[in-house]
């Protein structure tokens, strides 16, 4: 997986994203091992990277797979690790990725003002599915 995630060509990759690839490396975040996160995170970041030279449509999608299989939150919090390496990275896919998140905020999780009040609601569900 490795190997294909860091030299396979963009549509490769994303078929390895279409099977589900990126729970797994998720989960790989949250272990103790230095080296297997650092694995998890270099491959995040070429999922993210493939996708980005398909369209801005696909590294959408691919960003928001990620946030719903909570990849995004333990990637925010390794950027508090002690290793060099994993702050590193994890803090370079964040910025390349993420960086309009907090200053624009994502337009379908603004509140609507109806009679006054405000109107809360989610997004649609993601269907997993990658088109190209």
């Amino acid at each position: 997986l490795r190997t294909s995630l860091a030299a396979g060509p963009p549509n490769r990759i994303m078929q390895l994203v279409e099977l589900k690839a990126l729970p797994p490396l998720s989960n790989m975040l949250g272990v103790q091992d230095p080296k297997t996160v650092t694995v998890a995170l270099d491959g995040i970041h070429s999922i993210l990277g493939a996708a980005a030279k398909i369209s801005d449509e696909v590294v959408n999608r691919v960003c928001l797979m990620l946030e719903e299989c909570n990849g995004l939150d333990l990637i925010e919090k390794l950027q508090e690790h002690e290793n060099e390496r994993i702050y590193a990275r994890s803090a370079q896919i964040i910025e390349e990725f993420y960086k309009g998140d907090d200053e624009a905020g994502n337009e379908e999780l603004q509140p609507t003002v109806e009679n006054g009040q405000y109107q809360f609601s989610a997004p649609a569900a993601s269907t997993g599915k990658i088109s190209f």
